[in-house]
C-alpha cells in the first residue's frame, strides 16, 4: 500500500558510499553524517545489503528487487546478473523520472556505467542531468582525457569531459561530486525545477584508496589499527573451506590492514565533509522541509576477520550489514528502529513518500511508516525473514589487489604499496597456491596463499531476526543451483576384469616409475606384450600424457599391485594380464569419469588434483551448509550445523528454497514479502 506523502512531491538526496563498514568503525570517521542525519534524524540499526558486492548490491536498490530476480534472460539459477535492469519501466530512476522528477547522478551508480554512459549507443534517458567518472571502482582521481561524462538537463546525449590534472586539490572525487551536486540543486531551485532526485555515489572507501590531499596529514597521523574483533585472525575450522584453510596472517600482513584501515578513514573523513556541505545547501536554499537525505553504502567490509584481508563477499555480519542514517519531513530526530530493512527497500520507499505507487515487480517495501514513527500503520506485520545472495565468485588473491594506488600525476602518497602473496613471502612463486584449485576439494590441505576468493564461493543465506530468534543460515552451491538444476549424471556401470579394457585405467604400483615411453606410440597390443615380458607385472595400462606433463607423449605402464579400476578417457586402455584369478569385488571400482593421466599422471602427479577432478560436484547439490546463532555468538565464531536435529534442517531447507522462488510481475505483487 502506498501511504499518503508527509509532503506532498518531495525532493531526494541519496548517499551511498562503496564499502563503507558499519561493524568496524567506519561510522566513527563519520561524526557529521551521524550528527547531521542520525541525530539529527533516523538511524537503523539492522540494514541489510541483498548481495556484499558492488554490482548486485547496487542492482537491487536501483530495482527494489532481489538478487534471484536479476537474472540475465530470465534465468533463476546458475551465475550471472542482468546489469542493465536499472533502466527497466519500474525501475526507480525510469519511475521517477516518468512522474515527473528531475533526475541526477554525481559518481559512481553502477559499475557497468562507463559501457552505458561513456560509448556512442549511450543509454541515459531516465537521467536529466549526469556528472560522474566512467571508470567509477577507486577512482579518486581521474582526469585523463575523456575520463569523466557530463549530460546537461537540457542535453539528448552525454559528452566526454577532461579535468585539469595540474591540481589534485580541485579534482579530488568526493570534492567534485559534492560540489557538482550543490551546484546542479542550486540551479533547479532558482528555476523552481522542483522536485529532484539526486544521486551520489563516492568512490571512497573503495580500494585503491587514496584520501584527500587536505587530509593526508591526518590520515598519515591516526594511530587506529583495525579492530582485533574476536573473529580477527581467526582459524575458523568449521566453515566453509575457502576460511577453514586460511593461513593466519603474520607481522607484514597484520600491518597492511592496519594501513589499509587508516586509509578507509582518509577517504571517509571527505565523504564525511561532502555530506555536510550538501546538508548546509539544502539548508541554506530553504528546502530542508521538502528535501530527504538518505545515507547508506552499498554493503560492508571485513579486515582480517577470519584470516581474510580485506574485501567484501562473504555472508558474515561484517559484509552484509550497513549504515543507514535518513533526515527529511516528518523523521523525528534522534529515530531509532530496529526492524530488518535493505537496501531492496530505497526503491519503494522513494516511490511511497512521493505519492507514487510502488510498482508490484518491486520485492522491497517502502520504510516510510518506520522513518516517521507510525509502525502501527502497517498493512501487515513487518518482515523478519531475509534473503542474501551471492554468485559472483572467483579467483583471487589478495597480491592482485589494489589495496593502494597512486596517480602519478595527483600522488598523494609516496609510494604503491601492494598486499603480500601469503606468509612470509614476496612472490606469487614463493607461495603458490594450494594443489587443489578450489578449498572445497581440499577442505582440510592449508592454503600457502592469501586468497579472498574462488570459484566454489557461490552462497545464498537466510536471514532471521524476531523477538525470539537471531540467526543466519548459509549454503553453499558453486553451480548456484540448489537443487533447481538438471539430476546428477548416473554413475557408470562397474569394470570387470578383462585382458583388454578400452576406456579405463589401473590405479596401482608402477614399476618402473615414471612409466617408460610405449615402445610403439598408440598400440596396446605392443604394451601388453611388454607387460607379459616383465616378471611380476599384473596388468598394463597405456595412455598419454599432454604436452605439460613432465613425461608427455605415449606411456606404457606395468602394474606390480592393482587397487582399482577407473572409468578414463578413451585415449587410455588397461588390460590384466590372468583376469580370471581376480575377483571384480576384490578390486575397488571407481565409476566417476576423471582425465588422471592428462598432464599430471599417477607417476609422479600430486594427489590434490586427483582429488579437484574427482570432487567437483554435480549440478544442484549443495556442497556445505552453515549456521549461526547471532544473540549466542554474534562474531560467528562456531558453526552449528551439525548440532541441529534433522527436523530442524529440513524445515530451514524447505524455508530457504521456499524464499529462493520469490517474484513478482507487472501486474502481480511480489511474493517476497
Amino acid at each position: 500500500a502506498t501511504a499518503s506523502p508527509l509532503v506532498t512531491r518531495p525532493n531526494f538526496i541519496l548517499v551511498m558510499c562503496d564499502d563503507m563498514d558499519l561493524m568496524l568503525g567506519g561510522v566513527t570517521a563519520t561524526p557529521q553524517v551521524k550528527a547531521l542525519l542520525g541525530t539529527g534524524g533516523a538511524t537503523a540499526t539492522h540494514y541489510f545489503v541483498s548481495s556484499p558486492k558492488c554490482t548486485p548490491s547496487r542492482s537491487a536498490w536501483l530495482s527494489g528487487r532481489h538478487y534471484h530476480n536479476l537474472r540475465p534472460n530470465g534465468a533463476t539459477t546458475g551465475p550471472g546478473l542482468n546489469t542493465s535492469n536499472l533502466f527497466d519501466h519500474d525501475a526507480i530512476f525510469p519511475t521517477l523520472h516518468r512522474n515527473g522528477y528531475k533526475t541526477g547522478v554525481f559518481g559512481k551508480i553502477h559499475n557497468d556505467q562507463g559501457r552505458w554512459l561513456c560509448t556512442a549507443d549511450n543509454h541515459t534517458e531516465p537521467f536529466d542531468h549526469i556528472e560522474t567518472e566512467c571508470s567509477p571502482c577507486g577512482g579518486y582521481y581521474r582526469t585523463g582525457p575523456g575520463d569523466w561524462v557530463r549530460k546537461e538537463t537540457a542535453d539528448s546525449v552525454p559528452v566526454l569531459e577532461t579535468l585539469d590534472p595540474a591540481s589534485p586539490w580541485s579534482n579530488y572525487s568526493e570534492a567534485q561530486y559534492g560540489n557538482r551536486t550543490v551546484a546542479w540543486i542550486t540551479e533547479l531551485v532558482k528555476a523552481k525545477q522542483l522536485p529532484f532526485f539526486a544521486f551520489i555515489g563516492t568512490s571512497g572507501p573503495h580500494l585503491g584508496v587514496i584520501p584527500a590531499p587536505w587530509h593526508r596529514a591526518r590520515t598519515i597521523g591516526l594511530s587506529e589499527r583495525a579492530p582485533r574483533t574476536p573473529n580477527f585472525n581467526f582459524h575458523a575450522t568449521d566453515h566453509h573451506p575457502l576460511l577453514a584453510t586460511a593461513p593466519e596472517l603474520d607481522a607484514e600482513a597484520l600491518a597492511k590492514v592496519d594501513l589499509h584501515f587508516r586509509d578507509r578513514w582518509g577517504t571517509l573523513f571527505s565523504i564525511d565533509d561532502m555530506v555536510a556541505g550538501v546538508a548546509a545547501s539544502v539548508d541554506k536554499l530553504g528546502i530542508a522541509d521538502s528535501t530527504y537525505i538518505l545515507f547508506t553504502s552499498d554493503h560492508g567490509y571485513h579486515l582480517g576477520q577470519f584470516r581474510i584481508p580485506d574485501e567484501k563477499m562473504t555472508p558474515y555480519e561484517n559484509d552484509i550489514r550497513v549504515p543507514f542514517f535518513a533526515r527529511g519531513p516528518g523523521i523525528k530526530p534522534g529515530t531509532v528502529f530496529d526492524q530488518l530493512i535493505s537496501n531492496i527497500d530505497i526503491a519503494p520507499t522513494l516511490c511511497d513518500l512521493a505519492g507514487i505507487s510502488v510498482p508490484p515487480l518491486m520485492d522491497g517495501r517502502s520504510l516510510a511508516p518506520l522513518l516517521t514513527g507510525q509502525a502501527d500503520t502497517l498493512d501487515r506485520p513487518w518482515r523478519t525473514h531475509f534473503m542474501i545472495e551471492f554468485a559472483e565468485g572467483g579467483d583471487q588473491e589478495w597480491g592482485t589487489n589494489g589495496m593502494w594506488s597512486t596517480d602519478p600525476s595527483n600522488p598523494t602518497f609516496d609510494i604503491v604499496v601492494r598486499p603480500p602473496w601469503g606468509p612470509n613471502c614476496t612472490s606469487k612463486e614463493q607461495c603458490p597456491a594450494n594443489t587443489c584449485h578450489l578449498a572445497i576439494d581440499c577442505p582440510t590441505a592449508m592454503r600457502h596463499n592469501y586468497a579472498y576468493d574462488d570459484q566454489s564461493y557461490n552462497w545464498r543465506e537466510l536471514r532471521v531476526l524476531n523477538q525470539s530468534d537471531n540467526f543466519a543460515f548459509v549454503q553453499y552451491d558453486q553451480r548456484y543451483m540448489f537443487g533447481d538444476g538438471p539430476p546428477p549424471t548416473p554413475p557408470l556401470p562397474p569394470i570387470a576384469p578383462a585382458e583388454v579394457m578400452p576406456g579405463v585405467d589401473i590405479v596401482g604400483t608402477d614399476d618402473p616409475s615414471p612409466c617408460p615411453s610405449a615402445p610403439s606410440a598408440n598400440n596396446w597390443a605392443a604394451c601388453q606384450a611388454t607387460c607379459a615380458a616383465t616378471p611380476g607385472c599384473l596388468g598394463w595400462t597405456l595412455h598419454v600424457n599432454g604436452p605439460a606433463s613432465p613425461v608427455p607423449g605415449w606411456r606404457c605402464c606395468t602394474k606390480t599391485r592393482i587397487v582399482k579400476l577407473e572409468h578414463a578417457p578413451n585415449t587410455t586402455t588397461s588390460g590384466i594380464m590372468h583376469p580370471h584369478s581376480f575377483v571384480a569385488a576384490s578390486i575397488a571400482n571407481d565409476v566417476s569419469i576423471a582425465s588422471r593421466r592428462s598432464d599430471a599422471t599417477a607417476d609422479g602427479a600430486p594427489a590434490g588434483q586427483a582429488q579437484h577432478e574427482k570432487g567437483t560436484p554435480p549440478a544442484g547439490q549443495v556442497q556445505f551448509s552453515e549456521f549461526y546463532n547471532i544473540n549466542a555468538d554474534p562474531y560467528q565464531l562456531r558453526n552449528l550445523w551439525s548440532t541441529l536435529s534433522l527436523t530442524k534442517q529440513t524445515a530451514l531447507e524447505a524455508e530457504i528454497t521456499r524464499r529462493f522462488a520469490c517474484a513478482g510481475t507487472r501486474t502481480t505483487p511480489s511474493t517476497c514479502e
